[in-house]
């Protein structure tokens, strides 16, 4: 089981690093992440992507430098066929058409199996989105 983590570099460094700290048991498949840098006000804006891994077991962590920000993401619970993620810090939940909700910011996300959530730094002007994919074995 492995979280990977894909940090797209831009106006700000975005760097992840795993803990081997968890010791619960792992669902089956593979925890993915996708972390993106993005600008809304530079159209020459070029990101160029990066990766890490680690485990999908509890107490697991991958931490995010993001435009200035320490963003911990930390396995909290794993389920059969589901991964619950703690975040160091409220994000936007990304909306059914493809925009971020800045009313209701949250720290907790939970996902299934075969399904992915998104969330991203609560700003209009730059910051960094990510994709979590749980998928089966």
């Amino acid at each position: 089981m492995k979280l990977l983590i894909v940090a797209v570099l831009g106006i700000g460094a975005l760097t992840a690093c795993g803990s081997s700290t968890g010791d619960g048991p792992a669902p089956a498949g593979e925890l993915t992440v996708v972390a993106t840098t993005w600008n809304g006000w530079d159209p020459d804006f070029r990101p160029t992507p990066a990766t890490t891994t680690i485990a999908t077991r509890e107490g697991e962590t991958a931490t995010f430098q993001c435009l200035g920000d320490t963003i911990e993401l930390r396995v909290s619970e794993v389920g059969d066929g589901s991964v619950t993620l703690d975040l160091s810090q409220e994000l936007a939940p990304q909306t059914e058409s493809g925009g971020s909700n800045h009313n209701e910011l949250t720290d907790e996300f939970e996902i299934e199996v075969d399904e992915s959530v998104s969330f991203s730094t609560p700003t209009l002007d730059a910051g960094c989105s990510y994709t979590v994919e749980l998928a089966s074995a």
